[in-house]
């Protein structure tokens, strides 16, 4: 038996109320309301709501019951997390640790890895995406690393960190010279070359140009970044001779009242140059290449111009 409307609620503000709910599901249930209140039958009032009669039946007597209330549509709880801040400081904790070949037989985790951690440890099961937004909701990203070399030394790297203090010496030996801090180091560039990421359609592994010979030539190159200056010079072959050709260059390269303090890693043919007057070298602590911010310039010039070419000739190289 249908359940009757009450009819304590004046139909106007019933309509005002419709005016003023923000929520799309609950107007319609109270638009349905107010037209069964103008007389209209119970079909063309479901029909309105977008809904069967007999789900209609259920919210007319929730209408009777709560009135208008009754027809927001309350937040369901459902069953409770079972994820804590326990759970989320111990994945966290073993993503930020890393995995160690010689304990884990891997060198990183997988989300299988953390799933199948976090199930031993607390017992619950979570799917391989759950694991991958929680990684996100704690900040963390999967991301390429930064190289470090086996026999650099972290006490050394941390002492070079104190280079103002050695190019403040400098400046007080020169002080009528502005002091230009450079940086230095070499690349090779050759026939056979590197292959770099590109866009592609997903679950494609798209094909790109790459030359098996061996040709190269080398590219010197300097940056100074306070001053927005670079140099570069290419050879066919590496060494002290043509170091002592670069140096002339950047010292030729400076101003009268300059004097270039160039930063540089400890490589045999650096160790053996006639150093112009006008400039000081400092070296890298040993095994440090990573400290050196021209190789940011050699990844973006391979990731963005070098790669992905094929170099007939010598020449080629050189004018790539």
């Amino acid at each position: 038996m249908a359940s009757a409307l009450r009819k304590d609620i004046e139909l106007l503000d019933i309509y005002d109320r419709a005016k003023r709910e923000q929520n799309g599901p609950t107007r319609v249930r109270i638009l349905a309301i107010a037209s069964l209140l103008e007389g209209k039958n119970r079909e063309h009032a479901a029909k309105i709501a977008g809904m069967s009669v007999s789900n209609l039946h259920v919210w007319i007597r929730r209408f009777n019951e709560y009135g208008l209330e009754g027809l927001i549509t309350k937040k369901k709880l459902g069953k409770k997390s079972t994820w804590t801040c326990e759970c989320e400081q111990f994945l966290k904790g073993k993503a930020l640790e890393g995995a160690r070949f010689e304990a884990h037989k891997r060198v990183t985790y997988r989300l299988e890895d953390f799933r199948a951690m976090i199930e031993e440890k607390f017992g619950i099961c979570y799917g391989i995406s759950t694991i991958w937004y929680k990684l996100e909701e704690l900040d963390l990203s999967w991301i390429s690393v930064r190289q470090q070399h086996p026999k650099s030394d972290p006490v050394v790297q941390d002492e070079y960190k104190k280079t103002p203090n050695s190019i403040r010496e400098i400046q007080a030996q020169h002080p009528t010279k502005k002091i230009e801090v450079w940086f230095q180091d070499e690349a090779r560039v050759g026939q056979h070359g590197t292959l770099t990421r590109r866009w592609a359609q997903k679950r494609s592994r798209p094909r790109a140009l790459c030359d098996f010979r061996f040709e190269s030539a080398h590219i010197f190159g300097a940056i100074c970044p306070a001053s927005k200056k670079a140099l570069a010079l290419v050879f066919s072959q590496i060494g002290s001779i043509e170091m002592d050709l670069f140096l002339t260059e950047i010292s030729k390269s400076l101003s009268l009242n300059a004097h270039a303090v160039i930063i540089m890693d400890r490589a045999p043919w650096h160790k053996s140059v006639t150093v112009p007057h006008n400039i000081t070298i400092l070296y890298l602590p040993p095994y440090s290449p990573e400290l050196n911010p021209v190789e940011q310039v050699w990844d973006y010039l391979r990731s963005n111009y070098l790669s992905n070419r094929v170099y007939e000739t010598i020449n080629d190289v050189f004018d790539a």
